[in-house]
């Protein structure tokens, strides 16, 4: 672990990990509460670092220090999670592995999660080292091992809960200067790597309207470095999928939905299947009026709802986001019952927020059905009777249709 004035979390982090490690290795850049201390209460081999703004050399320092076979690298604000230490011995005896992609769970806060998977735990070797000033990784070290050992990376059976990026803490002053200064140092010195350039567009510090325009400049620019790999290269790197979904949605944003769509589709077949991009070419479709072939999209993007996905998928994009768009396009194509099917599955997944996809205005399909129209708003209703937004609407279309009766219900 690398740690900086992390006395108000890493007691939780260490309570999680100590009785599934046999050394605590605590590398210091600098601090200046009660962190050196915690870590001297659970027995932490503890060294100090200078800080060079450059995450790898703390991360690299920490390395060399440690004694055992396997290396489990955690930051302070996280939390390990072993359900089958049993397993997790099994594991780590096989010979033929090199490393393991564990689980991670982000926590924003505000009931918004994401998940993926990162490449925490590997063999302590000297070759397998982290590379990067920023968004540093050991992927590389250790794939060129694994190829030279015929070594394996798997899936952990062990998963890490993250709540560093809250609002809150990434609003923290010191952290956005200190983030800025480094991706600007990164840029300089690794600006033909398209992966960091995506790494650094999608960071939270970036979101907001007031860094749309940097967003889309690091994307478009991953983009074209993506495009001038051969196509074997591309299929390789599952982080271009990824790239290309970030970037059509930032063009998209600022109406350039044609151009997003034909983007994507050009793209077809050269990239890694990704859940972002068959939901953003599902929302695309969808804002052209293509209601079938979206549907298609959204049913892709929900096919991968119960896989591990390397990089975040959008919110809701393999669940209730899916679902709900799902669910506009067939009430537009007449298929009343599946539509109402697809709603009534988003809002178990998510209530509350799958009600501000849903607006009146998609269930009053059409001027010259207004029964079909008046049952659509009254099954939406069952769903949420809190929207009265609907409940009026339903209300009027009633009164129109002469169903007075209905009308009176609807009121009560």
């Amino acid at each position: 672990m690398i740690v900086r004035n992390e006395a108000s979390v890493l007691q939780r982090c260490l309570a999680s990990a100590a009785p599934h490690v046999n050394e605590i290795i605590l590398v210091d850049t600098g601090s200046t509460d009660q962190t050196r201390e915690i870590g001297e209460k659970w027995g932490a081999i503890g060294a100090s670092f200078t800080w060079c703004d450059d995450f790898s050399a703390p991360r690299n320092h920490s390395l060399s220090l440690a004694s055992g076979d396997w290396i489990l690298v955690l930051d302070a604000d996280e939390i390990l999670t072993v359900p089958d230490v049993q397993e997790l011995q099994e594991q780590l005896e096989k010979t033929d592995q090199g490393g393991f992609l564990v689980p991670l769970c982000n926590d924003y806060g505000n009931g918004k999660t994401t998940r993926s998977m990162i490449l925490r735990c590997f063999r302590n070797h000297p070759d397998i080292r982290y590379r990067g000033i920023l968004h540093e990784g050991v992927d590389a070290s250790l794939k060129a091992l694994c190829e030279e050992h015929s070594w394996k990376i798997g899936e952990a059976p062990f998963s890490i809960q993250h709540d560093g990026y809250t609002e809150s803490t990434m609003n923290s002053e010191e952290k956005k200067s200190r983030y800025f200064r480094l991706f600007k140092k990164s840029l300089k010195e690794q600006g033909n790597d398209p992966f960091l350039l995506y790494k650094i567009s999608v960071h939270s510090v970036l979101a907001g309207s007031e860094c749309e325009n940097l967003r889309k400049q690091l994307l478009r620019q991953a983009w074209r470095l993506i495009q001038e790999m051969d196509p074997r290269a591309r299929n390789d790197r599952p982080y271009s999928s990824e790239i290309l979904a970030h970037l059509a949605l930032e063009e998209s944003r600022t109406g350039a939905v044609k151009e997003s769509l034909s983007l994507i589709q050009s793209a077809a077949g050269t990239l890694p299947k990704s859940p972002n991009v068959a939901f953003m070419r599902g929302r695309l479709q969808q804002r052209v009026g293509a209601h079938s072939e979206a549907i298609g999209s959204f049913s892709e993007a929900l096919g991968f709802r119960e896989q591990r996905l390397l990089y975040s998928a959008f919110e809701g994009a393999t669940g209730y986001a899916s679902l709900s768009h799902r669910s506009e396009s067939r009430m537009v194509l007449g298929l009343d019952d599946a539509a109402l099917a697809d709603f009534a599955h988003a809002q178990s997944l998510q209530k509350e927020t799958c009600n501000a996809f849903f607006s009146p205005q998609a269930l009053l399909i059409r001027e010259n059905d207004g029964p079909r129209s008046l049952r659509l708003l009254a099954e939406r209703i069952r769903f949420c009777p809190s929207d009265r937004n609907c409940r009026q609407r339903a209300i009027s279309l009633a009164t129109a249709l002469g169903e007075h009766r209905v009308a009176e219900l609807l009121q009560t």
